[in-house]
């Protein structure tokens, strides 16, 4: 009579229960000791763990490891390495894609950006974010899509001082929308108050439009007759005492929906544009030499004229706008095809017909955290010849660029001031 006998996987135990197949060879059970114990299937399962370069070059479906790049479990399914998905809950990002200005209709782009892979069978898109705009739901397919490297048009905003410029300012203040934090009224002059700004937000002789105040009798339009960093009054019969809300607004007040950095500045005593001499493109991918001036990360270079000479500047149009992303201040300088975007293609050589132009432009530029409405800039030539006076109008002009990543599209341009909020996050 012949005896059959489990395959041991330890020499040094008859019969070794850890692993084995039933009778008919249809299951395999993995039931290993407990740590300090003698009864099996209390112990655990290690398995095969590597980086990402170091998975199976020909991988099969239902294969499974654990990735040390990303801290995942991973299997192998539908052409693919999947990570597991846990019970827990996920990150939900809450961004804000800042307020509408009643023409723009992208926002973005989105931050984390859409899965690479989604579950099989699965298709990520707009369904799997919530947006608000302005504490209203919007409906994916209905109100907006997600799309990829939109094109945004060009933006003009035309903001107004509420801080005089003195010669060589760079910093620009603008009247702006602050939440109100409390209000008091005499009977002919009504005070509101918020939190304390770097500058005047409202000029004497600025247009406000007050809402969302109780008691209502604060609420209105009304010519600012007093102002400080932290407080503005009006004429008004108000006189009982502030409950809660409010917000106060310039008639005026900027909402960039578009990224301002390197959009064109001009008005009354700005600073006017001046060309580059001398310009060589090295032999650093998207980097350029030219003589001593002064340069700045952000400062938009508008190149025109027709190519000739050496070198090359991969898809180059006549005129077309760049951003300078990387310099030394003053000779040399790198340029991409979007504010703060990667190098553009280049070979080394020196151009010739072509102009090289530095317009004022934007650097940086604050808003309010709340409302997203235009606080301040910071340009790249300072105010020239005289003091730009409270209320005089800045024309900020951004050219239209192409994207890089996921936007929001909407039907309809967003609403002048509106919030768009983003909920990033949730599974397929």
């Amino acid at each position: 009579m012949r005896f059959l006998k489990r395959l041991s996987f330890n020499p040094r135990i008859a019969n070794d229960p850890t692993v084995y197949s039933d009778v008919t060879n249809s299951n395999v059970y993995i039931s290993p000791y407990g740590q300090g114990t003698t009864t099996t299937g209390q112990g655990s399962v290690v398995i095969p763990n590597g980086t990402t370069l170091q998975r199976p070059s020909n991988p099969v479906t239902g294969m499974m490891r654990y990735n040390t790049d990303v801290g995942q479990v991973e299997m192998y399914q539908s052409g693919t390495w999947r990570y597991l998905r846990f019970k827990e809950s996920t990150n939900i990002t809450q961004q804000n894609l800042g307020a509408g200005d009643g023409t723009t209709v992208y926002f973005g782009p989105l931050n984390p950006a859409p899965p690479t892979t989604v579950q099989s069978g699965a298709t990520w898109g707009g369904q799997n974010i919530i947006v608000v705009v302005e504490n209203v739901m919007q409906l994916s397919g209905l109100n907006y899509t997600v799309v990829q490297n939109p094109t945004v048009g060009a933006e003009t905003y035309t903001p107004t001082l509420s801080v005089a410029a003195t010669v060589g300012s760079t910093t620009l203040y603008f009247n702006t929308s602050l939440n109100v934090t409390g209000a008091s009224g005499t009977g002919s002059t009504a005070t509101l108050t918020f939190a304390t700004q770097t500058a005047v937000p409202f000029a004497v002789g600025a247009s406000i439009i007050v809402t969302g105040i109780t008691p209502l009798a604060y609420n209105g339009t009304f010519t600012v007759t007093a102002s400080t960093t932290s407080s503005v009054s009006y004429a008004s019969s108000a006189n009982a005492t502030y409950q809660n809300g409010g917000n106060i607004a310039a008639a005026l007040a900027a909402y960039p929906a578009v990224n301002l950095i390197g959009a064109a500045v001009t008005g009354t005593n700005q600073g006017t544009s001046s060309t580059l001499s001398s310009v060589v493109i090295s032999s650093t991918p998207g980097q350029f030499n030219c003589a001593s001036t002064v340069l700045a990360v952000n400062q938009a270079v508008i190149i025109s004229g027709t190519y000739g000479g050496g070198g090359s500047i991969s898809g180059y149009s006549n005129p077309k706008t760049y951003y300078i992303i990387a310099t030394n201040t003053t000779n040399t300088f790198t340029l991409s095809a979007t504010p703060g975007g990667p190098a553009i293609t280049t070979t080394s050589g020196t151009p010739t017909g072509l102009t090289f132009t530095l317009p004022n432009t934007v650097l940086s530029y604050t808003t309010d955290p709340t409302n997203d409405s235009l606080n301040s800039i910071t340009v790249s030539k300072p105010t020239i010849t005289s003091t730009i006076a409270v209320n005089t109008t800045v024309t900020i002009t951004q050219p239209s660029i192409v994207g890089s990543g996921y936007y929001l599209q909407f039907t309809s341009p967003v609403p002048y001031g509106k919030v768009v909020i983003a909920l990033i996050g949730f599974d397929t």
